[in-house]
C-alpha cells in the first residue's frame, strides 16, 4: 500500500473548462444524438445536463441517451454537467464533435477510474481493489486554504492463515498537504472505514471517519475549525431523497452524539447548534 501527497490538482481545470460552439456552418439542419456515460461505476448517466452551444440543451435519459434536433451542421464543443462530477470537484466534462448528416452516434463520460489514477497518484497502475481520497484543507469560517497541515489516514487490514488465524494491521500514513491545502492519499483499499485525523497550527485537530467503498475514487473536502472558534456554532439543513428523487418523509437525520430528529412531508431537515467545521 502507498500513501502520499499530490501537488496541485492540475487534472481538475483539464477536464473541466466550459467552451462555447464554434465554427458552425451553413447547411441543411441536423439531429445529434449522443449517450452519457458514468467510466466509474460502468454505467449510462441518468439526468445529466448536455450544453450544446449558448441556447441547446438536453437531459440524459435513463439509458443515458440524449438528443439535439435541427443544429446547423459545422464544429462544436459539447458539455456535461452532473451531480456525480461535482461530488468529484469537477464543473464540467466536454467534447469536441462535428455535426453531420448521419453522423456518429456521440458518447461524452466521465474519466474512467485509471484516467483519475495516473492524474492523482502517478503513471503507475493503481494496486488491485484500491483507490485513492483527495481534497482540500479549508479554515471553517473564511473557508481560506490550510497549508502544511498534517493528514494521518489510517485503516485496518484483516488477514488469515492457518497457523495464526485472524489478524488485523492497521495500515496507512501520514500526508501533507501542499500549499493551496490540497491533499491526496494514494492505495487506499476498497471496502476499509478509512480514518482521517489531521493537525495545524491554530486550528483543532479534526477526525473523520470514511467508509471506502468501489469504485475508489472519493473527493472529501475537510472544513477546521480555529482555536479562536470555538464557541461558533452553526446548523446544517437539506433534504432526504429516495433512489427515484423523491422526498423522504419521517427518515432519521442526526450526528453521532446528538439526539436524532425527523424529516417533514417534504423529506426536510435541519440541525442547529452544530460546531462549525467537517
Amino acid at each position: 500500500m502507498r500513501v502520499h501527497a499530490l501537488f496541485g490538482f492540475a487534472f481538475l481545470g483539464y477536464l473541466a473548462g466550459l467552451t462555447s460552439a464554434a465554427g458552425a456552418q451553413a447547411g441543411a439542419p441536423v439531429t445529434v444524438r449522443g449517450v452519457a456515460y458514468d467510466s466509474l461505476n460502468a454505467a449510462p448517466l441518468r439526468g445529466a445536463l448536455l450544453n450544446l452551444g449558448a441556447s441547446q440543451t438536453a437531459i440524459s435519459d435513463d439509458s443515458g441517451q440524449f438528443r439535439f434536433d435541427g443544429v446547423a451542421p459545422g464544429a462544436y464543443t459539447l458539455m456535461m454537467q452532473h451531480d456525480r462530477l461535482d461530488s468529484l470537484g469537477i464543473a464540467a466534462v466536454r467534447r469536441e464533435f462535428t455535426a453531420r448528416e448521419g453522423g456518429e452516434t456521440l458518447r461524452i463520460a466521465i474519466p474512467s477510474f485509471d484516467t483519475f489514477w495516473r492524474r492523482s497518484c502517478g503513471g503507475q497502475r493503481a494496486p488491485a481493489d484500491s483507490g485513492f481520497v483527495f481534497g482540500s484543507l479549508r479554515d471553517a469560517r473564511v473557508r481560506s486554504p490550510i497549508a502544511g497541515a498534517t493528514l494521518y489516514a489510517t485503516w485496518s487490514e484483516i488477514g488469515f492463515d492457518r497457523q495464526s488465524g485472524v489478524s488485523q494491521t492497521r495500515m496507512g500514513g501520514l500526508v501533507n498537504a501542499d500549499a493551496a491545502g490540497n491533499y491526496v492519499v494514494c492505495g487506499v483499499p476498497t471496502g476499509v472505514m478509512l480514518e482521517l485525523r489531521v493537525s495545524a497550527d491554530a486550528h483543532a485537530t479534526l477526525l473523520v471517519e470514511l467508509p471506502f467503498v468501489a469504485p475508489g475514487v472519493v473527493r472529501q473536502d475537510l472544513f477546521l475549525r480555529a482555536h479562536a472558534d470555538s464557541m461558533a456554532f452553526g446548523a446544517v439543513r437539506g433534504v432526504v431523497r429516495g433512489l427515484e428523487g423523491e422526498p423522504v418523509a419521517r427518515a432519521s437525520v442526526g450526528r453521532e452524539g446528538y439526539t436524532p430528529l425527523l424529516t417533514d412531508d417534504a423529506g426536510r431537515f435541519l440541525i442547529a447548534g452544530l460546531p462549525i467545521g467537517t
